[in-house]
């Protein structure tokens, strides 16, 4: 007799070994990418721009401004600024384009901070600079002071009737000073018969301002021997005219006989001529000028010129005129006005 009827055993159940890996696969990747894109997130968020006025750090305030002046954005530098400067006039993209175009500012970074003090070091064109910049806290976020950030820059005043220009943009001098970002600075004046002497500068930043204590004008090196063929041309036209008063200034006024009666001058008989030792060359004449009285320049030669004339009645009469003095007003370089006393 059979056993009780059987069913076959049932056969054991598969694992799903193949999906409980790939979820931990799944999960692995989804942590691994959190993790990834936070770190993508923290890194740059660090290296992202600051937004203009509104760090929130010490260190971030000194950077984003110093990375503005490089951009040549000086909005955005002055608003990470305590207070705008009084003046502002030189406080503008144009200047900075002229600075960066030659020296530009690179390689900013912050050494340490201590309290509201930050040090930081940057380049201007190939010029190492390394500055502390003071730094307050007004509300959410950091700013610069603004004295410090910027500089008061000793410039001596131009000469009268001289326009200057400091980066290529009309500059006004006010106090023997003007407000300069940190940068490279070059000034220039639109006289071609005058130039500037070390007029060529960096401005650091932070209280440093810059060494122009050695800048002022002088003439040109082609104003002398302007100035000496000026004053020969001149004088030759001079005593070619048949004046008693003559156009540079020198003359005989209200001539009289030796009885002191006064002498009608037939003035188509005048003749200037020069007396002995006296001449028209002044190839070794030194002009001077000091920047201080405009633009006239002065030499001192001592020259002894006769007028011969005779009167409407056919008598003759001479004299000497005495002359030291030799001015040249070089107002316009193209048209030098030369007077003689």
């Amino acid at each position: 007799m059979q056993g009780a009827t059987g069913f076959p055993a049932p056969a054991p159940k598969k694992k799903n070994t193949g999906l409980i890996v790939g979820i931990i696969v799944l999960v692995v990747l989804i942590v691994a990418a959190l993790i990834g894109f936070r770190i993508f997130s923290s890194s740059n968020q660090k290296d992202a721009p600051v937004p203009a006025g509104q760090a929130k750090t010490a260190d971030e305030a000194v950077v984003g401004y110093l990375n503005a002046l490089a951009a040549g954005n000086s909005a955005d530098a002055l608003a990470f600024l305590d207070s705008p400067p009084t003046d502002t006039s030189l406080l503008t993209d144009d200047v900075l384009a002229y600075s960066n175009a030659i020296n530009p500012i690179s390689n900013v970074t912050t050494d340490s901070s201590t309290g509201y003090s930050v040090a930081a070091t940057y380049n201007i064109g190939s010029q190492s600079v390394t500055a502390n910049f003071y730094v307050q806290q007004y509300g959410k976020y950091y700013k610069l002071t603004s004295n410090d950030a910027v500089s008061s820059v000793y410039i001596p005043s131009p000469p009268t009737g001289v326009s200057m220009t400091i980066n290529g943009i009309p500059a006004t001098v006010t106090n023997y000073s003007v407000t300069l970002f940190p940068g490279y600075y070059e000034v220039a004046i639109d006289n071609s018969l005058v130039t500037v002497s070390n007029g060529n500068f960096f401005v650091s930043g932070s209280y440093s301002g810059a060494d122009t204590s050695n800048m002022s004008y002088d003439l040109s090196s082609d104003a002398q021997g302007q100035f000496q063929q000026a004053a020969t041309a001149q004088l030759d036209a001079c005593m070619a005219e048949q004046d008693l008063e003559t156009s540079c200034s020198f003359g005989l006024s209200d001539p009289h006989d030796r009885s002191g009666n006064p002498i009608d001058v037939n003035t188509s008989t005048i003749q200037w001529s020069f007396s002995s030792g006296s001449s028209d060359d002044f190839s070794s004449v030194n002009f001077s000028w000091y920047g201080l009285d405009g633009l006239t320049a002065t030499a001192y030669r001592s020259i002894t010129l006769t007028v011969n004339l005779d009167s409407t009645s056919g008598d003759g009469y001479y004299k000497d005129v005495y002359l030291s003095e030799i001015d040249v007003d070089f107002s316009d370089p193209s048209n030098l006005v030369v007077s003689f006393s």
